[in-house]
């Protein structure tokens, strides 16, 4: 028997499964175009990643659109549908109609304004709080460690004398 190369197990691999398109019939994800940068950025990453997967084309991932979006994202795509021609600008286009950027010193007062809660974990209180950091300008940009800085005065921390030198 004889060994394949790397090229060749790809020619044979192609030959026996032709590259297809895919479409977003099957995906299960949708938007209904809730005023929340959480969810349209949860769905456009999980749509992204169908597309990928699926090796669905932009344009056959912006004819299947309606089978995604529900409510008024339905209805706003309905009336611009027409004026879209690539998935880029889709996506710039519904950000900027449901999660239009909020200015920096919003931001800022966000990540700042609320402490972690008792019921919450601290897994999730900092990636709420990375969340924000990733809305903000890319320039100047907070390197990690200045943002655990910025945050460490909001998380709740069960032991009274953490952190401190000598007994509090």
């Amino acid at each position: 028997m004889a060994n394949l190369s790397q090229d060749q197990f790809a020619q044979l691999l192609a030959a026996v499964r032709p590259q297809r398109s895919g479409s977003l019939a099957a995906c299960t994800h949708s938007y209904s175009g809730e005023k929340d940068p959480e969810l349209l950025e949860a769905f456009l990453a999980a749509v992204n990643v169908y597309k990928k997967i699926e090796n669905i084309t932009d344009n056959d991932a912006l004819t299947g659109l309606p089978l995604l979006l529900r409510s008024e994202a339905a209805t706003w795509w309905q009336g611009i549908k027409d004026s879209v021609k690539t998935w880029s600008d889709f996506e710039t286009r519904i950000r900027n109609a449901f999660a239009p950027k909020k200015p920096a010193y919003i931001i800022y007062q966000e990540i700042m304004s609320e402490k972690q809660q008792a019921q919450q974990s601290t897994e999730n209180f900092i990636a709420k709080k990375r969340m924000l950091f990733s809305q903000l300008p890319s320039k100047p940009g907070h390197s990690e460690e200045q943002q655990i800085d910025m945050i460490y005065g909001l998380l709740r921390l069960e032991n009274p004398h953490w952190g401190c030198a000598q007994p509090c």
